[in-house]
């Protein structure tokens, strides 16, 4: 390699570098101008303590319900009722799911570190509007997680209720079983509240067993039931938010700044290799003709 292919060589690479520059620098001066709100929000893993709930560091070792959670706001079940109560897609305008894309690129949803806090951010090129879109994100999200802790809570209610009335059956027929036995009448209940097949051929002590464990087992259901009715009066929503919206425009200054240390730095170190290496090739053919 002689001096015109290193010169040749420092060209283009500054040539390449001069491009990059520029494309980084159109990305920045595009950016100017948009606004960035931010919230912060802290659901609650229900699979952990309830602890969990007061230290957010008991669940720094579950990332996957992090990720479960952030996928969910980023889902259009939370941003598409945004979308509607905001009357975002009448600024276009565009249909619901052009909405959702587009709101999709303007928000970035994020695990604060090794933490189970939730930073939701959205850049808009409106202030009050950047802001407004945080905070409905949060405020839906926060709706949706109630509405499906309510149901879940509702389906607990159902099953203890169906449950109850089970042991309701079983007790009422334990009980016809004992009073026929009492008289001395044959231990056979109606077919319309039996349950057990082989519960008429049982002695009058047996059966009298049998309806006390019943009546212990209503006696449990019934409980179960009441406390499943308290925890669905007293449901609410598992996340809750710690931060409201704060805006903060974009400035072109601190990214050109940056740009330019960077690739300054990445030239030097380039040039630097390429002068270093082009001694070299001088101080061989140097040598090559000394020794001719």
């Amino acid at each position: 390699m002689n001096r015109r292919s290193i010169r040749l060589s420092i060209a283009i690479f500054l040539s390449v570098f001069a491009a990059t520059t520029v494309a980084d620098v159109l990305v920045a001066i595009d950016q100017l101008g948009y606004y960035e709100a931010s919230c912060v929000v802290f659901p609650e893993n229900n699979e952990k303590s309830a602890g969990s709930y007061f230290f957010p560091e008991a669940q720094t070792d579950n990332p996957w319900f992090c990720q479960k959670q952030c996928d969910r706001i980023e889902s259009p079940e939370i941003l598409n009722p945004v979308i509607e109560k905001l009357r975002l897609q009448e600024s276009g305008p565009v249909t619901i799911p052009a909405a959702y894309l587009r709101l999709r690129a303007q928000l970035s949803v994020r695990r604060l570190g090794h933490t189970g806090f939730i930073k939701i951010s959205v850049r808009n090129p409106q202030r009050d509007l950047a802001i407004a879109i945080a905070n409905a994100i949060a405020d839906e999200y926060v709706r949706a997680e109630f509405n499906s802790s309510l149901q879940h809570a509702a389906s607990m209610v159902a099953m203890s209720q169906e449950r109850l009335l089970q042991e309701q059956a079983r007790v009422a027929q334990s009980s016809q079983q004992v009073e026929r036995l009492s008289q001395g009448l044959p231990g056979t209940v109606s077919q319309e509240t039996s349950t057990d097949t082989n519960i008429d051929t049982m002695p009058l002590r047996q059966s009298q067993f049998m309806l006390e464990q019943e009546q212990g087992l209503y006696a449990g259901a019934k409980e179960g039931n009441e406390l499943a009715r308290k925890l669905y009066r007293e449901t609410v929503s598992p996340v809750r938010i710690t931060t409201r919206a704060t805006v903060g425009s974009s400035s072109l200054f601190g990214p050109v700044l940056l740009l330019a240390i960077g690739h300054g730095a990445a030239v030097g170190a380039v040039l630097s290799a390429l002068s270093v290496l082009a001694a070299k090739m001088v101080s061989s053919r140097r040598t090559q003709k000394q020794a001719a």
